[in-house]
């Protein structure tokens, strides 16, 4: 069967053409809505970006004040967030276009200039996810090396060699990628426009060679922390909880498998693309939030350390009363008994002695009479057990 590509456009009338455009852009199959839709529904693409922008949205903000305000230090990781952070929203921005376009809208209801408009913007997604990508995950790498080798041992080599091995490829990759999406057609717009004379290369070893380095990398991600961690001489839970906090990461895999399989799916003869852009566009999505979100997620043990007086006050005011009616349906008041770093709650008050000094605090009300002896208690000295 002749394609596009066989056709003689100079034969071809531009009124012709014009008529084609206006055409569906695929046949209707049997018992198919074959209406034409302009205004295609964005329900679940709104949904998505929603959650994708304010879910990786949080969380880069929680970095950042770490890093400003607790750490007072910034370093490459943190310039790779933010951009991998921004190239998300601009994938965002192009995914609003595709979205009016027909994503996720058969293709049989569309025109051929309605796909051919989304056939522009999910190239120009393509061509973006690459960066996007790039900046997000490697932006996990460099914290290894911050944490593991930041300089050459016997002990950190394979850490050292295989996490700068893995930026310097992954760079060349994505950009190979990325340049073989701008160009494989010639003219360029022929990748959206069939309607006119041209060549293009095969877009099938971009567009599955893609998601499958993902994959890899994602699994390279998970390894590499815990051949360090298998050196460390620390505790085997331990171990684990920082494995844990690493590997986070990799649940992003999944969105990339999702992913590859949509990727495959348009590549099948007479693929109702525009339906399957949608599920490719918002996987894209998932999968890089989920690699921002584990970026991002390193810095947080140091904030909650950081806030860890102020967590337990809250907890303590929350627990006070809870306690008290606890004591009071118990009815055993009498034998109440509560143990602090500083001294020991009985029957009738508080009574703590530092340095030969006694306050008192009620029992039931926790009503103070003594100032610094709420303060420790808000300080977390004293605590209910």
């Amino acid at each position: 069967m002749a394609s596009l590509q066989d056709v003689d456009f100079s034969t071809l009338s531009p009124e012709f053409i014009e008529l084609l455009l206006t055409m569906p852009a695929a046949s209707v199959p049997p018992g198919a809505d074959s209406r034409l839709i302009s205004h295609p529904s964005r329900t679940w693409w709104q949904v998505t970006v929603i959650l994708c922008s304010i879910l990786s949205g949080i969380f880069v903000l929680l970095r950042a004040y770490t890093k400003l305000v607790v750490i007072k230090s910034v370093d490459a990781a943190d310039y790779f967030i933010l951009i991998g952070f921004f190239f998300l929203l601009s994938e965002v921005i192009i995914g609003h276009w595709a979205s009016g376009a027909g994503s996720g809208v058969h293709q049989w209801q569309l025109t051929v200039a309605q796909l051919f408009d989304l056939l522009y913007w999910m190239n120009i997604a393509e061509i973006v996810y690459g960066p996007t990508t790039f900046f997000a995950k490697m932006s996990v790498i460099l914290q290894y090396i911050k944490v593991f080798a930041p300089k050459l041992s016997p002990v950190n080599r394979p850490m050292f060699f295989a996490s700068r091995a893995v930026i310097i490829i992954s760079a060349l990759a994505y950009t190979i990628m990325m340049f073989y999406m701008t160009f494989y057609c010639t003219p360029r717009s022929l990748i959206w426009n069939k309607l006119q004379p041209g060549k293009c290369l095969s877009v099938e070893p971009a567009i599955t060679a893609s998601p499958i380095f993902n994959i890899i990398i994602d699994v390279v991600m998970l390894l590499l922390p815990i051949m360090s961690l298998l050196k460390l001489q620390i505790a085997t839970k331990k171990k684990v909880h920082i494995s844990l906090l690493f590997g986070t990461g990799i649940v992003a895999t999944v969105a990339s498998i999702i992913r590859i399989i949509y990727a495959v799916r348009t590549l099948k003869p007479n693929a109702d693309i525009s339906y399957l852009t949608l599920g490719l566009g918002l996987w894209s999505y998932a999968e890089i939030t989920l690699v921002l979100i584990a970026s991002s997620a390193f810095t947080l043990p140091k904030l909650i350390k950081s806030k860890q007086t102020a967590i337990n006050s809250a907890f303590s005011f929350f627990h006070i009363p809870f306690s008290s009616i606890g004591s009071f349906m118990s009815k055993s008041s009498s034998n109440t008994e509560l143990t602090a770093n500083k001294g020991t709650l009985q029957e009738g008050g508080w009574k703590i002695e530092p340095e030969s000094k006694e306050y008192i605090v009620k029992s039931m009300h926790f009503e103070t009479t003594s100032e610094e002896a709420w303060q420790l208690y808000e300080g977390g000295d004293i605590r209910v057990v």
